[in-house]
């Protein structure tokens, strides 16, 4: 196992691993699949064992709580967190609307801190923003998180894309290039490189620190969905892309190795339940960078690709 590095993240000034274990996605810290208490326990005891110092997770997830408990137990105050808020309900594409207003904002984010038996939360981030709703966000709702700020009970703000349907991250450039946010989490993978363009220019101006989400998710589950997604390209076939891997490298790892070659990621999120599974995946993060022909070759032959392709059941 490679030794963990550790990055300044952006202008907050935080030194986070490049490794995060993430409590969403499918598994939810394993909880979705009937992991109890010692087992969430377990988990962020093995990332503690990695050199992984924070963990990313949301009020949607339900995840709070067993973190906050495990945080406790293990005795690992300096574990940072970030959390989110998910502010909109109803169709999100469509004129903003938001049921949640300034108070309930603080509400919310008050009870992430009971839930989490903090008294700080390092990163607050607005949950899943669509571009139709960024105006109210920064207009309704960051006043509020600025006043949490000011009490001492977050740390830094930022905000997260929702890739289900703004593929061409519209949000997230936007968001970044208002200024007001000094995180930004954004979807991207071999099948879904369009953060390489402005969004990525953008953040690197702004000096802003990012997050890496579903790196090794969806067609990269396994071999079957991959062929799915590829058959679904009408490009690369299977065969070639099987020709990028070893008999130590998953289709899975090459997808962490190829987030982690991308100088503007900070921080490569890792969604699991299993300490086995935090573990391969964090030592593909951390192995050498991929080789030039192979990455040179991943680029081209996906550049193109939105993340549509990505999501294999849309």
């Amino acid at each position: 196992m490679n030794a963990m590095t550790y990055h300044r993240f952006g202008r907050t000034g935080l030194c986070l691993s490049r490794v995060g274990l993430g409590a969403g996605g499918p598994s939810r810290l394993g909880t979705l699949r009937g992991a109890g208490d010692e087992d969430v326990e377990s988990l962020i005891g093995c990332a503690r064992d990695l050199g992984i110092n924070h963990i990313d997770t949301a009020r949607a997830y339900g995840t709070e709580p067993a973190i906050g408990r495990a945080l406790q137990r293990l005795n690992a105050g300096d574990m940072m967190v970030a959390t989110k808020v998910d502010c909109f309900r109803g169709p999100k594409d469509e004129a903003p609307t938001t049921s949640m207003g300034a108070k309930r904002l603080i509400a919310e984010v008050e009870q992430s801190l009971t839930d989490l038996r903090r008294e700080y939360i390092e990163i607050f981030q607005f949950h899943a923003v669509r571009p139709a709703h960024l105006d109210t966000v920064i207009d309704q709702l960051l006043p509020a998180a600025r006043q949490l700020q000011q009490q001492g009970k977050i740390g830094h703000i930022g905000i997260t894309e929702d890739p289900s349907v703004d593929h061409q991250q519209q949000m997230a450039q936007a968001a970044v290039s208002s200024g007001h946010f000094e995180t930004l989490m954004v979807q991207y993978s071999i099948l879904d490189q369009v953060a390489e363009g402005a969004t990525f220019t953008a953040t690197q101006q702004q000096d802003v620190g990012v997050f890496c989400m579903s790196a090794a998710r969806a067609a990269f589950t396994d071999l079957d969905s991959l062929h799915q997604a590829l058959a679904r390209h009408g490009g690369a076939t299977s065969a070639a892309f099987e020709e990028l891997l070893d008999e130590t490298t998953t289709v899975a790892d090459l997808a962490f190795q190829f987030a982690a070659a991308q100088p503007a990621i900070d921080v490569v999120l890792v969604g699991t339940g299993r300490p086995d599974h935090l573990r391969s995946s964090t030592d593909a993060i951390l192995r050498s960078p991929l080789e030039g022909e192979r990455l040179q070759w991943l680029r081209e032959q996906f550049s193109c690709a939105d993340g549509q392709l990505l999501w294999i059941d849309n």
